[in-house]
C-alpha cells in the first residue's frame, strides 16, 4: 500500500528510505508534484515515477522517470531532476499526451529489420528469383547493417538521405568486380 507523504522530496529522505524489512515494495508519494513517487525495492534500488490518469479513458497509469542517484547509481536523477521531469511529464498528461502509452508504443514499434523480413516474405512468390535475390543483397548489405535495429516510425527524412548517402559512398569506394589491378604508365 502506498505510504503518503506531506513531506517535500529532497535527497535526506531518499537517503533514509531503506527496505521493507519483509521483502515488500515500499512506495511514497510527495507533495512536489501530484502523483510523483519513489518506489523502493527489496533489493535497495529506489526509482522515481509518476503516477496519473490519462485524459480520455481516465485509466491509472505509471511511468518510471529513473533511478535515483546513489553511490552506486552515479548516472541517477536527483530529485530536484526527478521533479523538474515529473512537472514536464504532468503538463503533458494535462494537455492530453499519454507518456505510458508511448512508452509502451516504442517498446513494440516494428523495425525496419523487422519490416524487411516481412517484405521477403510477401514478394517470394510473387517477384521473379533474380529480383528476389537483389532484393535479399540490398537488404542483407546496406539495409539491415545501417538501420535494421531502428523503429520504422522513429526514421526521419534526414535519417534516409544520410542512408542514401552512406550507401552512395560505399558503392563509390568499393572496386568494381571484375576491375584488373594495372600499372600505372607514367609519361
Amino acid at each position: 500500500m502506498p505510504k503518503r507523504s506531506e513531506e517535500k522530496l529532497t535527497e535526506a529522505f531518499v537517503k533514509k528510505a531503506v527496505p521493507d524489512p519483509d521483502g515488500k515494495d515500499l512506495t511514497f508519494f510527495f507533495r512536489d508534484v501530484p502523483g510523483l513517487g519513489l518506489r523502493v525495492k527489496p533489493s535497495g534500488v529506489k526509482t522515481y515515477f509518476l503516477q496519473y490518469r490519462d485524459k480520455y479513458n481516465k485509466r491509472q497509469r505509471k511511468i518510471v522517470i529513473g533511478r535515483a542517484w546513489s553511490k552506486k547509481q552515479l548516472d541517477g536523477l536527483n530529485p530536484t531532476r526527478a521533479i523538474d521531469v515529473a512537472l514536464k511529464l504532468r503538463v503533458a498528461v494535462k494537455d492530453g499526451a499519454d507518456p505510458a502509452a508511448e512508452r509502451d508504443g516504442n517498446r513494440n514499434a516494428k523495425t525496419v529489420s523487422q519490416l524487411c523480413d516481412e517484405h521477403m516474405k510477401a514478394t517470394a512468390n510473387v517477384l521473379k528469383a533474380s529480383t528476389l535475390a537483389l532484393d535479399k543483397i540490398r537488404i542483407e548489405t546496406h539495409v539491415k547493417p545501417l538501420l535494421g535495429s531502428r523503429a520504422v516510425a522513429s526514421l526521419t527524412r534526414d535519417d534516409l538521405e544520410k542512408f542514401l548517402a552512406d550507401v552512395s559512398r560505399v558503392k563509390m569506394l568499393a572496386p568494381a568486380r571484375n576491375a584488373v589491378a594495372r600499372p600505372l604508365r607514367h609519361g
